[in-house]
């Protein structure tokens, strides 16, 4: 891949993330995200093969920046409970860090969820 074609990928995936924290994955159009990136929908498409693609994408890429926060303050020589309350607050620090992107995660979490057959809302 050439570097230009990488730095567009990557402009794709990053206007991606800011419409799915502001609008949701609803409201989030290729036409959008072509036209904050100022490049044609069709270049989407040379990058992924659909949106869902690119959401699935952008979902992944917060889960590993989720997963590698919470390795990297894994404490493993404490005991089961004190490991798991250490691992709440972890991933509390990361969602108090990072408050767009748990809105991401949420959001299309309750999409997903929604789309489920027989799944009723509590």
């Amino acid at each position: 891949m050439m570097p230009r074609q990488k730095n567009t990928k990557e402009l794709i995936i990053k206007a991606t993330t800011e419409l799915l924290a502001t609008v949701g994955s609803e409201a989030t159009s290729t036409r959008a995200i072509a036209k904050i990136v100022n490049i044609s929908e069709n270049t989407i498409y040379r990058h992924f093969a659909d949106k869902e693609d690119l959401i699935q994408t952008v979902f992944m890429q917060l889960m590993m920046s989720f997963m590698c926060h919470l390795e990297q303050k894994d404490n493993d020589s404490l005991k089961a409970k004190p490991r798991l309350q250490h691992f709440i607050k972890t991933g509390s620090a990361w969602a108090q860090q990072n408050p767009h992107y748990l809105r991401i995660l949420l959001s299309l979490e309750a999409g997903r969820l929604k789309s489920l057959k027989g799944v009723k809302d509590p």
